[in-house]
């Protein structure tokens, strides 16, 4: 059950489980530190605290029925106990932290410890008085989503969330990661495709994973609305490339020809003058004998 506290600053009234009374907490409306006054109980209170380092379960009955897992990553940690990738489970009673390659466990978050979403699929932990914050980073799942409801299922406010309630179909998977392709064919173009690749890409996939969060629209549709920032993607991508390569050929002008050689007319072969033409001498022909 809830109980309502208004905030002596502003006067917003707030909601705070009951297992946080006796705490302090922000508010909401103008950020004030807030007391609360815990309930007058025949036991002394004892809200649930988190437990760090190897631990052991609890009941084997509860801890056979555990729950599915999914990968967060250590964002913060004041003291640095934890970091780098962890592997999450959600119990029925809790968060169960194991380090995500030796499946050794390193801490238990029992369900009412005080946890607050920060939005982009983070999350804060009070472990031990420590603030630590934890991001989801498993691929195929609504992580924003995800992560609000670990916090809302540690404060009571809802059931343990069910994995199938954030898988992410495999086709708009791909369909928001095929920018990739891009990068990929860039790549082969040297140092100036690839950068340049590597920018539509990365806008690309942004554009394309804020698609995939709407999830007010039909899966089908965003399957199409992220091909069709891939492909226009793509056509742009094909245009700078051509520019670019344009541009370091320079302007397309057929090359000078070298200067020619004027051919030189071979003269006429000049031949001896002719030797002049004298009439032949006369011809005497000797007189007959005299009769």
């Amino acid at each position: 059950m809830d109980a309502t506290i208004p905030c002596p600053e502003c006067g917003r009234n707030a909601r705070v489980p009951e297992v946080h009374l006796g705490r302090r907490f922000k508010c909401p409306g103008c950020g004030a530190i807030v007391s609360t006054t815990r309930p007058e109980l025949s036991e002394p209170y004892a809200p649930p605290k988190a437990s760090i380092g190897a631990t052991r379960p609890a009941s084997g009955a509860d801890e056979k029925a555990s729950g599915w897992t999914f990968h967060v990553k250590v964002m913060r940690d004041p003291e640095r106990i934890l970091k780098g990738v962890l592997k999450a489970e959600v119990a029925p009673r809790g968060l169960i932290l194991r380090v995500a390659k030796t499946e050794a466990e390193v801490a238990r978050v029992p369900v009412g410890t005080p946890a607050e979403s920060e939005g982009k699929a983070q999350f804060t932990l009070d472990l031990d008085g420590r603030e630590v914050r934890l991001v989801v980073a498993q691929r195929g799942v609504y992580g924003y989503r995800l992560a609000e409801d670990v916090v809302e299922f540690l404060d009571g406010e809802r059931a343990r969330p069910v994995a199938e309630e954030y898988a992410v179909p495999r086709a708009l998977e791909m369909a928001a990661y095929s920018p990739f392709l891009i990068a990929m064919i860039g790549m082969a173009g040297g140092a100036i495709g690839g950068g340049i690749a590597g920018g539509i890409g990365g806008g690309l996939l942004t554009a394309n994973l804020a698609i995939v969060r709407k999830e007010s629209w039909s899966v089908a549709a965003r399957i199409w609305a992220c091909l069709a920032v891939t492909i226009g993607g793509t056509v742009v991508f094909g245009g700078l490339v051509i520019a670019v390569v344009l541009s370091l050929r320079g302007p397309n002008v057929a090359p000078a020809e070298p200067p020619g050689i004027v051919p030189v007319q071979p003269a006429p072969p000049q031949f001896p003058p002719a030797p002049p033409q004298f009439p032949p001498p006369p011809r005497f022909e000797p007189a007959p004998p005299p009769m």
